[in-house]
This record gives structure tokens, sequence and C-alpha cells, in this order.
């Protein structure tokens, strides 16, 4: 079973894209007229926040199959193709899982245990509804 916040991530990254070529094009266009310092200064300040959000945003897909508990992030507009997980385990390792909530995201705590190894993973949820957020945790209880 897939879970994943592809379509909430999507709709920020065009909004971040849209956003980072308005900007562009008001501080071209502000070139060539007579405006004020100040909005050019704010320019070369939202410019490059926006850029490193267009840069780093990522969507997360978490998978649970055959057995195994995989997790990705992949950017919205990567190519469609195979993306190495970030996580993969069995799923009948995960020994706890602790979800928190924070202002702006959820954290999911989990501790995987096999016979050599002992791993901890931690994951931030963000743009993931409430249905999706009871869905993840089912499905992890379900396994522990």
């Amino acid at each position: 079973m897939k879970i994943s916040n592809k379509k909430s991530v999507k709709k920020i990254a065009w909004i971040t894209l849209i956003l980072i070529i308005v900007s562009v094009l008001i501080l071209i266009l502000s070139t060539f007229t007579t405006i004020i310092l100040y909005h050019k200064t704010v320019s070369f300040v939202i410019i490059p926040c926006l850029v490193i959000l267009f840069l780093r945003i990522r969507f997360t897909e978490i998978d649970v199959s055959g057995g195994c508990f995989t997790i990705r992030k992949i950017h919205p507009f990567a190519k469609k193709g195979y993306v190495s997980p970030r996580f993969e385990f069995p799923a009948c390792a995960i020994r706890q899982m602790e979800i928190s909530n924070g202002f702006v995201s959820r954290r999911v705590k989990i501790l995987m245990v096999s016979r050599t190894v002992r791993k901890r993973c931690q994951l931030n949820l963000f743009f993931f509804n409430r249905k999706q957020l009871a869905r993840i945790e089912m499905l992890l209880q379900k396994n522990t």
C-alpha cells in the first residue's frame, strides 16, 4: 500500500516556480524603471530563498508491500523511473514507532531491530492530511 503527499507538494512546487519567475521578471523590469532601492533589495532576498525552497522540496512516498517497508523522497519534477529508497527494511523488524505532532509537521520515529542491526530512522511528514497520517499509523502499528 502506497501513501504519498505528491499532489500537495506538486502544487507547492508549481506555486514556488511561478513566484520565482514573477520575482525575476519584476527585478528585470525594475532595472528599466525608477523603482525604490528597497524593492530591489527585497527581490535579492526573496529570489534565493524561493530557489532554495524549490530545489529542496520533496514529496514522501511510504510503501508497505511484500513485507518490506520503504520510504522514498522524490522531487516533484524529477523524471519518472526508479528512485532509490531512503529507508528500506523488513516490516516485521519494526519494534517501536512514535508519532509526535510539531508546529508545522509531524515527526515519526521508528526503531528497527534485526539480528545484527539496530537502526533508528526519523521522518518529517510535511503536507500529509489526517486521513493519510491515520493510515500510516495503522500500517506501522499493524507491523509492530
